[in-house]
């Protein structure tokens, strides 16, 4: 779900890119800008989103559980606050064609992180990921 979540949301923002480099002078790539804002929200809310509050909940030992979940919920928020904040300044130094380009390219560095670094937890119980982790063959 990850990655596919992260292909729809990188070409949404790279359409989102091209179009922002023509809407001031076009209404029409102001319509696909919108339209391509929303399916980068439509795969956002449907992958990671909820994706990345159940792998919180569940990638930390049973007796470390409640700390670990509220060590990622700041870690998230915290990340969250970053991005809001620093938005102005880089749509300053970019513009905005050229930072949902490096949004999008972000994107894509997603993809390879995912594909090589995070285990799947489909159809496994809370304790085999555990032992799992305990013993680094969770893959």
């Amino acid at each position: 779900m990850l990655i596919w979540g992260s292909v729809g949301m990188a070409v949404s923002l790279l359409v989102m890119s091209i179009g922002m480099h023509f809407s001031s002078h076009n209404r029409v790539a102001a319509y696909i800008c919108a339209i391509a804002l929303t399916i980068y929200i439509a795969f956002f809310s449907a992958t990671w989103g909820p994706v990345m509050w159940i792998m919180i909940g569940e990638m930390f030992p049973l007796n470390i559980r409640g700390i670990g979940n509220s060590f990622g919920a700041v870690i998230n928020w915290s990340a969250n606050s970053v991005v809001s904040l620093a938005f102005p300044f880089l749509l300053n130094l970019f513009g905005t064609g050229s930072l949902f380009f490096g949004y999008a390219a972000a994107c894509v560095l997603r993809i390879w992180f995912v594909h090589s670094k995070v285990f799947e937890i489909r159809n496994r119980y809370l304790e085999e990921i555990e032992d799992g982790l305990r013993k680094g063959t969770l893959k």
